[in-house]
């Protein structure tokens, strides 16, 4: 959760800060005495990781309480835009160009200029990527069949 934070930031523009390290930091202790903490302290989770500022404290504590993650009130792109960069391939500058140069939001928004060919134009959107979108919207479509 707390590289989609990252993610997002760095799709809206700004600096996805500390997030992606802490989310290194929390995977090494996962399964270890983080998970056991029932509704941990800021002091608790700070003696966890290395120098964590106060939202990424204040997200971890939203994770870990299972409650809306305030780093992920929309900002200037819909959090939609997350769905894409489940894609293998597809990080955050690459969802932005997306964004500023298409108006893809989402996975169907994707499908679209995949279809239309308007993807494929896209610096970035050679063959070998469009593939793996197109591979990767197939699986979700079967998913969804089946349900």
């Amino acid at each position: 959760m707390l590289q989609r934070v990252a993610y997002y930031r760095e799709i809206c523009g700004h600096s996805p800060g500390q997030y992606p390290g802490t989310a290194m930091e929390v995977q090494t202790l996962r399964g270890q005495r983080l998970d056991e903490l029932e509704n941990p302290s800021r002091e608790e989770l700070k003696r966890f990781l290395d120098e964590p500022n106060a939202e990424v404290i204040q997200t971890l504590q939203e994770i870990l309480r299972e409650r809306d993650i305030s780093a992920l009130k929309e900002d200037v792109v819909p959090t939609s835009i997350l769905e894409i960069t489940e894609i293998r391939g597809l990080g955050p500058k690459m969802a932005r160009r997306l964004y500023e140069e298409l108006g893809i939001v989402d996975l169907a928004s994707t499908k679209e200029a995949l279809d239309d060919g308007t993807l494929s134009k896209i610096k970035g959107f050679g063959p070998n990527m469009v593939k793996k979108i197109s591979d990767h919207i197939l699986k979700i479509e079967k998913k969804q069949t089946k349900t």
